[in-house]
This record gives structure tokens, C-alpha cells and sequence, in this order.
């Protein structure tokens, strides 16, 4: 059967007609007069939460004088905008009661100073705060002025108080006299003395006479010919490793003492172009110009040079070219803006050449000194391949990373003993050289660099461990005596196990 489609669908122009004129009369009569009486409903109350929010406004604003709550005044306010009183106040429940009100406000905090400047001002300071039952002031005196009568006779009572407070204390057990400053205040007709915090306090003088009579007796039995006793023994071991710490020298070596082998190179003068290998010297085609101001600020001159050896040295560019560009640019600064994109990582990079130098010296001095100790038979192959491998990991660590490609690129242009060059060392562990992670230690461990099977050996520390090269002269028994009677850093290291006083205040 086929249906009539209209443009609003299939409904009959008739029928939806009447269903349109019952929606807009009746219909749409009562629902606006429904919304109006809603709308009219809402805004009433909100008018009158308004006023009520105003009228509690003007109660808390009026029984504030000053800025500040006054019972009796409120009072008065409440009565005379009709605010009934609700009766009895609610009873706080169970737990801690409410210690300060509006009338007894919470007293000033004592002093945190932990400085003697600190301590200084606090004790300079007077701080007069109120309490239940009167002036509490931080002394112990009482004016007998502005006292009232009990109050007076507080100071009578301060020492049999402080006597009473005390007698648990060390100083009243040993017997000992000490003044006591005390806080004495009457609070709801009771006598309350509270002892005033100090800051510690000892005698130095005292602890040193006792230091040093314990050091006679340690020595006296240290210089006698009879055996030693245990406590003895453990008094000459502190006494020799205070010596050992004090008087062991370390060596530094030289390259070459000792008959090490030396390899032919000098990195000591970053800008010595005489001490430099040729094979160094050519990827460096700009080796010792300036390099210290902005690449902006060079002269004339410099930049001239920059651009001569740089760029137009015959290798990158005919050096003919030069005159030709100089002419038509007739300033450097604009002969160098023209060509900044090629010359400035010429120039960054012989900053990082300045700046990794005295890394390949140190390459130099630790290999030669790994290389000895292997040919001597002290260390294997494995060991010291390690340990060089380690050393070029921690340099570039200390580097700026820009600069690693630089410390490679030398380091593989030179010559090394066999197994000790760089590209040796990747062969061995398995990594391309031409793709190194980075170096650094915030990584972790670096796996790449060490052959698998010597992990777990090199992460014990076993591997890595090297004695330390010092002088060393272990003291007769008479010369270590002499040395401790006047050894003062292991008598402030006792002051510090007994007193726990700072160095700083401790003055020998």
C-alpha cells in the first residue's frame, strides 16, 4: 500500500493542524502561568534569605567593637533585634576541653632559637602574656605592687618548690648545688612553679682534665716493658690509625718513574701545538685560536683566521676562494655572518678540544700505570681491560656530553699498547664502538661496556679494587707514645663521644 509523504512526514495536514491549535492554546496557557508561579516562588526566597544573611550580618558586625567579640555588648544586640537565646549551651562530649577563649588567649610560643645569637635575643626578650588568675611574667619575681596578697608570697615558696620538683632530678641524687630559676604563678588559687628551660651547658674544663688523665694512664702503660692487656692493645690500634691518617703520605707518580713504560705523547698544554701528534694535529685544522669571548665578539683578525684555517684551508675549500669572498663581503664580520652556519661548530669544537685535554693526559698516566702493574703479572688481561674501560666511562661522566665525540676521536687517533686503545676495548666487550650509549652514571651500571661473563665479578667490586699507593712508616712504641700525648684530633673525637659538642666549640 503505498503511503502520501508529506514534508513534515506522514501525518494528514488536518490532524497535525488540531494537534498544533490544542498545544498552543490550553496547553501552552497553563505552562507558562506554571512557570511564572515557580519563578515568583524562587525569587521570594531568595529575597528573604538575603535579608536574614544582612540581618546576621549586622548582629556579628555590631557585637564586634573593635574588631573584636564582647559578650555583654552582644547581648544587647541580640535583644534588640529579637534573637532568642537557645537556652542552656549544648555540653561539650567527651575528650580534651577547650583550653583558650576569646577572653584568655593562647600565650606567645617560647623561644626555638638554636643559635647563641639566638639564644642571646630570646633571653633579652620579656614576654608578658595573660593567664587564668592573673600576670604570668617569665622571671621569677613578683611585683608586690600589682600582686594580690596570695600571689605575694610566691618567691617565699620558690625554693621549696623547686627543691620539691627536683628531687628526682641527677644534680639532686649526686647532691649537687645549682641555682634554679623558676616560673611561679597562682592559677585558680593553686601555687604552680614550673623550672625555666636552658640550654645545656658543660664544663670543658672539667672533661679535659679527665680526657688528659685518662691519656697519662693509656701512655704509661703503652711506654712499659711488661705485655700489654686488651685494653691496651685496642688503645695503641686507635692510636696507630689516628698516626696512619695523620703522617701516611700518598704518591703521586710521574709518567715514566719507576721504569713504566711511557708512551710517546704530551697532553700537559692544551694549546702547545709543538707537543701535539700529527695525527692529533690534522682533525684539528684550527688548533689554538681564540676561543674565550662569544664567536660575535672576535676582532677582525680572529675572525679572518677562523675562516682561513677553518673553512678555506685547501681541505674543506680551495684556499684561493678566500681573497675572492673577502672582496666582495669587504668586512670579516660580514664575510663571517655569510658563512656563521660552518664556522660556529668549528669553533665549539675546538672548545671542547680545550676542554677534554687534561682528560686524555689522565688516560694517559692511568693506562700506563694499568699497562705495569699487568706486565708485572700483578693484574690479567681481563682485569686491567676493565679498569680502562671503567676510567673512560667516569671521565666522560665528569664531561659535558657534547664533548664525548671529541675525547673518541682522539683517543682513537692514537697509539696504545695492544688491548688498551678504545676500539680494543669494544672488541672485547662486544659493543659497536661507532654507537656508545651514554656515559653516564645516573643510569646505572653500564652492562655495554664489560664482556658479560665479568659482571657479576665487576659488580662485587673485586675487579675494580686497587691498593692505595701511599708511604707509610709504621712507629716504634716510643715515637707512637710521643705522637698521642699531643695528638689533639683524637682527644676532640673523645670530647665529641662524651659531650656531643660541636667542633666549633671546642677550643684546645
Amino acid at each position: 500500500m503505498t503511503v502520501f509523504q508529506y514534508q513534515w512526514g506522514t501525518e494528514r495536514p488536518r490532524s497535525r493542524g488540531d494537534r498544533q491549535d490544542r498545544y498552543l492554546g490550553a496547553y501552552a496557557e497553563a505552562g507558562l502561568a506554571r512557570i511564572l508561579a515557580e519563578n515568583e516562588a524562587r525569587l521570594a526566597r531568595f529575597q528573604s534569605d538575603l535579608e536574614v544573611i544582612k540581618r546576621d550580618r549586622e548582629i556579628v558586625r555590631l557585637s564586634t567593637p573593635g574588631g573584636r567579640y564582647n559578650s555583654e555588648v552582644a547581648a544587647t544586640v541580640a535583644a534588640q533585634f529579637g534573637v532568642v537565646s537557645m537556652g542552656e549551651p549544648v555540653k561539650r562530649g567527651r575528650g580534651r576541653p577547650v583550653k583558650y577563649g576569646p577572653h584568655d588567649p593562647r600565650p606567645a610560643r617560647p623561644s626555638r632559637a638554636v643559635t647563641p645569637a639566638g639564644r642571646l635575643r630570646a633571653a633579652a626578650m620579656v614576654h608578658t602574656r595573660k593567664k587564668r588568675g592573673g600576670v604570668r611574667q617569665e622571671s621569677g619575681t613578683v611585683s608586690l605592687v600589682t600582686a594580690s596578697p596570695a600571689r605575694a608570697v610566691a618567691p617565699k615558696a620558690a625554693a621549696e618548690i623547686g627543691r620539691e620538683l627536683l628531687s628526682g632530678t641527677i644534680a639532686a641524687q649526686q647532691d649537687v648545688v645549682a641555682p634554679v630559676e623558676l616560673d611561679v604563678v597562682v592559677a585558680d588559687g593553686a601555687l604552680v612553679a614550673e623550672p625555666v628551660a636552658k640550654a645545656p651547658s658543660f664544663d670543658l674544663a672539667a672533661i679535659l682534665a679527665r680526657q688528659q688523665s685518662s691519656m697519662e694512664s693509656a701512655l704509661r702503660e703503652l711506654s712499659s716493658e711488661d705485655d700489654l692487656s686488651e685494653d691496651a692493645i685496642v688503645v695503641r690500634s686507635l692510636f696507630l690509625s689516628s698516626h696512619k691518617a695523620q703522617t701516611q703520605l700518598h704518591r703521586r707518580r710521574v709518567r715514566g718513574d719507576d721504569g713504566i713504560t711511557r708512551l710517546d705523547y704530551d697532553f700537559t698544554d692544551a694549546l702547545d701545538e709543538s707537543k701535539v701528534p700529527a695525527e692529533v694535529r690534522a682533525r684539528f685544522p684550527a688548533f689554538g685560536l681564540v676561543t674565550d669571548p662569544p664567536s660575535g665578539e672576535f676582532s677582525e683578525e680572529e675572525l679572518l683566521l677562523w675562516m682561513k684555517l677553518g673553512i678555506f684551508n685547501g681541505v674543506d675549500y680551495p684556499e684561493a676562494d678566500f681573497d675572492r669572498y673577502l672582496r666582495d663581503y669587504k668586512t670579516a664580520k660580514q664575510f663571517y655572518a655569510s658563512l656563521k652556519r660552518l664556522v660556529d661548530p668549528i669553533i665549539d669544537g675546538e672548545r671542547r678540544r680545550i676542554l677534554v685535554w687534561p682528560s686524555i693526559e689522565r688516560r694517559l698516566h692511568f693506562v700506563e700505570q694499568t699497562h705495569d702493574r699487568f706486565a708485572r703479572g700483578k693484574i690479567n688481561l681481563d682485569t686491567a681491560m676493565v679498569r680502562v674501560a671503567n676510567f673512560d666511562f667516569l671521565e666522560l661522566d665528569t664531561i659535558r656530553y657534547g664533548a664525548h665525540k671529541i675525547y673518541r676521536a682522539i683517543v682513537d687517533a692514537m697509539r696504545w699498547f695492544e688491548g688498551f686503545s678504545r676500539l680494543d676495548i669494544a672488541e672485547w666487550s662486544g659493543h659497536d664502538p661507532s654507537k656508545v650509549p651514554s656515559c653516564r652514571s645516573i643510569y646505572g651500571f653500564p652492562n655495554w661496556t664489560f664482556p658479560e661473563r665479568l659482571h657479576a665479578e665487576i659488580g662485587n667490586g673485586n675487579m675494580l679494587w686497587e691498593e692505595v699507593d701511599a708511604e707509610y712508616a709504621v712507629p716504634s712504641m716510643k715515637d707512637l707514645v710521643e705522637f698521642s700525648a699531643t695528638d689533639t684530633e683524637i682527644l676532640i673525637a673523645n670530647l665529641r663521644n662524651r659531650t656531643d659538642v660541636d667542633y666549633a666549640d671546642i677550643e684546645l
